[in-house]
């Protein structure tokens, strides 16, 4: 059977370029050989080296995207009594945080496809920099709320254009295993930004926090002006020389409409302590990343040895295991032992770091697997993904107080893993009817 697929043209007005760009993922489509990925253009470009490189500035700034969100957790009593607010103002900046990261990938998304992802990240760095600075310094409570959100929205584009870049630069049965060292960045913050805040607080002043954050992304301005190289296969605003102002103006709006993405788709000592128990998670994301991620590479050679061609959905079965057992039985004995008073400390920290392997275990094929699907429009891909993922989180985010207080934590778990279950039977459905789906859609990808 062939592996062969069908290639769209990506610009009509440029055929030449678009027929080069077609034969080389005719190529990257023949056979999965060291030698054949080696004769590939598109993902020869960079030495391992470079790939490596670009990769760990990538993770890096996850750090800070991720890091931002939750190291004010440990710091929330000190930011009420500066401001004189309460908690759940205060609390309500990380909801507004993840909504804002959601929105921003309709800006990102596009931005990158049209301009290119050194340009974009460039940007979005510088931004977050000036934005994070302005935190640090914040006067008032409204002016903390409205640099945290626009930090926010910088920080979307370090994840839609890392795995952007990734998808960029290596062959897609090697991609899951770079973006799974891209995600053990982002999940670092997550993970340890509670535990350094609640240090931080315990010392210092809670603005320590966001100076620490400002000189970091200082570190990732220099570090992306002086090392990132432009990864994209094809920047779509050079197909504008030559077509005058007003028809690249309507066309750059085509292209970056944000429409397109939807279319797709109180004791310091006890601050410190709860911090602490971040790291049991942390641990299980940092593990979590590493199995999924070659797993799912594993996974996807194993099915091309099976059938003799690879599909893009094979590598979704790497993530049945965790998506429907592992994440939702640790969840659901996570939330009633707490609810039942049952297991003290111990039995919910080993649920919350198996949560944390089953998380990020399943993310890099989930990731991959829409890189793999629509590569020619990767930037709005991961775009609609993370505006999704974002929204919701926000959304969650705001709920999950009044939840708790209605229901317990034991039925919130269990409504939570239920859902993951329905989720589950979705990707099993992807599993077995993608092909299809994109055969009618005529999609083109890397199979």
């Amino acid at each position: 059977m062939s592996t062969t697929s069908t290639v769209l043209v990506v610009e009509q007005s440029t055929p030449a370029r678009s027929e080069r760009f077609e034969i080389d993922r005719h190529r990257a489509s023949v056979l999965d050989t060291e030698s054949n990925r080696a004769q590939v253009p598109v993902y020869s470009r960079f030495t391992n080296a470079e790939k490596r490189g670009i990769t760990a500035l990538l993770a890096f700034c996850g750090v800070l995207a991720t890091m931002s969100t939750t190291s004010i957790f440990a710091a929330i009593p000190e930011i009420v009594q500066e401001y004189k607010t309460t908690a759940t103002i205060v609390n309500m900046s990380g909801a507004i945080y993840l909504v804002f990261m959601g929105l921003s990938s309709c800006i990102w998304g596009p931005a990158a496809d049209i301009f290119g992802r050194r340009k974009s990240y460039l940007c979005s760095t510088i931004l977050f920099f000036a934005f994070s600075l302005g935190t640090a310094l914040s006067p008032t409570l409204a002016s903390f709320f409205v640099c945290r959100a626009f930090t926010a929205a910088q920080g979307t584009a370090f994840l839609i254009l890392g795995s952007s870049c990734i998808s960029d630069i290596y062959h897609p049965t090697e991609r899951a295993t770079s973006l799974g060292w891209f995600f053990a960045g982002t999940m670092f913050g997550p993970a340890f930004g509670p535990v350094i805040g609640g240090i931080v607080v315990t010392y210092k002043s809670w603005r320590i926090i966001f100076w620490m954050q400002t000189s970091m992304s200082g570190v990732a301005v220099l570090l992306t002006y002086f090392l990132l190289q432009e990864t994209s296969h094809n920047i779509r605003a050079s197909n504008l020389k030559g077509q005058g102002f007003t028809n690249g103006v309507k066309r750059i709006w085509r292209w970056a409409n944000p429409v397109t993405v939807f279319k797709l788709y109180a004791c310091r000592n006890l601050l410190f302590v709860s911090g602490m128990l971040y790291i049991s998670p942390g641990v299980g994301y940092v593990i979590g990343v590493q199995i999924g991620g070659r797993w799912s590479d594993y996974t996807v050679k194993q099915w091309i040895k099976k059938r003799g061609y690879r599909l893009p959905e094979d590598r979704l079965r790497s993530c049945l295991l965790f998506l429907g057992l592992l994440l939702p039985a640790s969840m659901i004995i996570y939330g009633w032992m707490i609810d039942k008073h049952l297991g003290g400390i111990p039995v919910p920290v080993i649920c919350m770091f198996f949560q944390g392997i089953a998380q990020l275990a399943a993310f890099p094929s989930l990731n991959a697997y829409i890189l793999d699907v629509m590569q020619h429009r990767s930037g709005e891909a991961s775009a609609s993904h993370y505006m999704m993922r974002y929204s919701l989180a926000g959304v969650a985010t705001a709920l999950c107080m009044p939840m708790l207080n209605h229901i317990g934590v034991g039925w919130m778990s269990t409504v939570s893993a239920s859902l993951l279950l329905v989720s589950t039977t979705l990707v099993y459905w992807t599993i077995r009817s993608g092909k299809s789906w994109r055969d009618a859609e005529a999609m083109p990808v890397e199979e």
